[in-house]
């Protein structure tokens, strides 16, 4: 049997062992990254398993808002900020200490929404009842808003403008918080921002950990099977008689022929009684039990390869993992740059605070062109002054220095159009509803002009001129002339009757006046009406608009707003001036509503409400000469 089965046999079939070995350990090794572990966690219990819940990012909690409990002293921002059937059930408990009944509620509600009776003044009305005055229940703050409330209801104009002085007065102050609450919101950012990386590079640090806990198990595995095969090897360095049957066991292995082969043989020698018998049942428990231990090497085998195939899945499964965190991270910052780059809290801030920059820039700028203006006057006074003192002064040197004294404000004027006028896009694109009303004319525009009485700061002479229209302005605003003499436009300095007095009967073919009839008296109006249909060729036009007192905001609020206007004039009657004065076909087209989310809704009443309130803010009344 030794000559059979050659030494050479076993040292090629162990170096063939080896190499296996050798070859799947480095291709495994190659297959699935490692990472170090942080040092600090030598002394820590093991990693979590794979199969564990991943750590959960921390959510921000919302602060519950706190019930108005009745006590002797409360502040009237305690009750205000509710809606209204929560005002009431919080007002009857603060000041009465009892909860309003069916009728009393009804009752309030119905002030509330169909009057629009505000929140401060029936808290008000509660605490200075009879049976709040039993009750004296204390509420800082409210006895001086309240009346201050009531006295603005009762004298709209005066308390407006100690309304607009007080919060000029504060404006430094609104500032200087709002400044501060963009700081405080920065910071929570920057906090919550923090928190968000801490949490996700934990996650990431974790199922580091996890991947190199098995990459640990793994090589401790490959070790333990490397020291069995030198066990393997040592034994048969040990044992000489054990060579040819490891040889053969490794032949038994790859040749199935022979093992069978050598059992048949053992079977015939162990039926006979040589004295061989007792040494062949020797080989023979020899044979089993490396049969046995290569059996468990083949199982060990087994399992190491399929430990590498749960570890390749599961390192698999933890850069899915990093991956879909990687994309929640990029996903939660882009959430963060369209946060800061959207109508969040602190850009409305930050708005609104450049808004009023904005506005207390437009002061300088108007404080500045009011002194300029003060001083060039003033020169011109003193130079009159200085040449015409040494002679009498004459009645037109006097008219000419009271002329002077009524530009005095004409700079103010130009600021307040400035600010409560509108900008020039807006001017314009309320204008342009006339463009096509002139060009329906049959008159020649080129050789009898249009005139704008009244021009201001030029935007309807702009559109004019866009649409190839020839067309001049007038105006006795000295500075407004100036503007739009820098803007190349026809306007001369003028009053409306003494430029109309001048010009021939028949030579313009369009009249236009933008709200400048509100500042006429009655009497100016009528010659007004009466030169304006002398210059005008036949088929011309006249085109008045001024604000509608039809709209109730507008005839009790808005329309006192400019100082300079006399009265308000209904549209009805000044259709019937235009026809009585000589103009034929006159109508009237009513102009520039609120913005259709101010209207109610629900009712007939709600939809008259809306009218009256919320209509139309200004009108226009057009005539044509026969």
């Amino acid at each position: 049997m030794e000559s059979r089965i050659p030494e050479s046999r076993v040292d090629e079939i162990m170096e063939r062992i080896r190499e296996e070995i050798a070859l799947r350990k480095t291709s495994e090794r190659q297959s699935i990254p490692t990472a170090e572990p942080p040092s600090h966690t030598s002394s820590q219990s093991p990693a979590p398993s794979l199969l564990s819940e991943p750590p959960r990012l921390p959510r921000p909690l919302a602060t519950p808002a706190l019930p108005i409990r009745p006590s002797d002293t409360l502040h009237v921002n305690d009750f205000l900020g509710f809606s209204d059937s929560e005002f009431l059930t919080h007002a009857f408990h603060g000041v009465f200490r009892r909860p309003p009944q069916p009728d009393e509620l009804a009752r309030y509600l119905e002030l509330s929404h169909v009057t629009g009776l505000p929140h401060l003044e029936i808290l008000g009305r509660l605490r200075y009842s009879e049976e709040g005055k039993r009750q004296a229940v204390r509420i800082e703050g409210l006895c001086l808003r309240f009346h201050l409330h009531r006295l603005y209801r009762s004298f709209p104009r005066l308390t407006y403008f100690i309304k607009w002085l007080h919060d000029f007065i504060l404006l430094p102050n609104r500032i200087s918080a709002l400044r501060r609450d963009d700081a405080l919101l920065r910071n929570r950012l920057a906090d919550q921002v923090e928190i968000l990386s801490s949490a996700t590079e934990n996650a990431l640090q974790t199922l580091v950990l996890r991947i190199d806990d098995r990459f640990r198990r793994l090589e401790n595995k490959l070790f333990e099977l490397e020291s069995r095969i030198d066990i393997i090897d040592s034994a048969k360095a040990g044992v000489d008689s054990v060579d040819p049957l490891y040889v053969q066991l490794t032949e038994l292995r790859n040749l199935p022929q022979e093992m069978v082969t050598l059992r048949e043989k053992f079977a015939r020698l162990e039926s006979t009684n040589s004295p061989q018998q007792s040494a062949l049942k020797e080989i023979q428990r020899h044979l089993d039990d490396l049969g046995a231990q290569v059996r468990d090497d083949s199982l060990l085998r087994n399992r190491l390869a399929d430990e590498a195939k749960n570890l390749s899945s599961a390192t698999e499964n933890a850069f899915n993992t990093l991956s879909a965190l990687s994309q929640e991270m990029f996903t939660l910052r882009e959430k963060f740059a369209r946060l800061e780059s959207t109508n969040s809290p602190q850009q409305r801030a930050l708005k609104e605070i450049q808004r009023h920059l904005d506005d207390l820039g437009a002061q300088v700028r108007d404080n500045k062109l009011h002194v300029l203006d003060q001083q060039r006057r003033m020169a011109l006074l003193i130079e009159e002054a200085r040449r015409r003192l040494p002679k009498p002064i004459e009645t037109d040197q006097l008219e000419s220095m009271a002329r002077e004294r009524d530009h005095l404000l004409d700079a103010q004027y130009v600021a307040f159009e400035d600010r409560f006028r509108g900008t020039r896009a807006d001017i314009k694109q309320r204008q342009s509803v006339y463009i096509p009303y002139i060009k329906s004319l049959n008159l020649d525009i080129k050789k009898y002009p249009a005139l704008d009485i009244g021009c201001g700061r030029g935007e309807w002479l702009e559109l004019l001129a866009d649409a190839a229209i020839h067309a001049r302005g007038i105006d006795i605003n000295r500075v407004m002339v100036q503007q739009c003499r820098e803007r190349d436009l026809d306007v001369e300095e003028a009053d409306c009757l003494e430029f109309l007095r001048r010009q021939k009967a028949g030579s313009l073919s369009v009249l236009t006046s933008f709200h400048v009839v509100e500042h006429l008296q009655h009497d100016i109006l009528i010659e007004f009406l009466d030169e304006a249909l002398r210059v005008l060729r036949p088929g011309g036009m006249i085109i008045l608009e001024t604000p509608n007192p039809s709209n109730l905001l507008v005839g009790t609020s808005t329309f006192f707003l400019d100082p300079t206007h006399h009265k308000p004039i209904n549209s009805t009657a000044l259709q019937f001036l235009l026809e009585a004065r000589g103009f034929c076909r006159p109508k009237v087209i009513y102009l520039h509503p609120y913005d259709p989310s101010y209207r109610l809704h629900g009712s007939e009443l709600a939809e008259r409400i809306s009218d009256l309130l919320y209509g139309p803010q200004d009108y226009a009344a057009i005539g044509y000469k026969a």
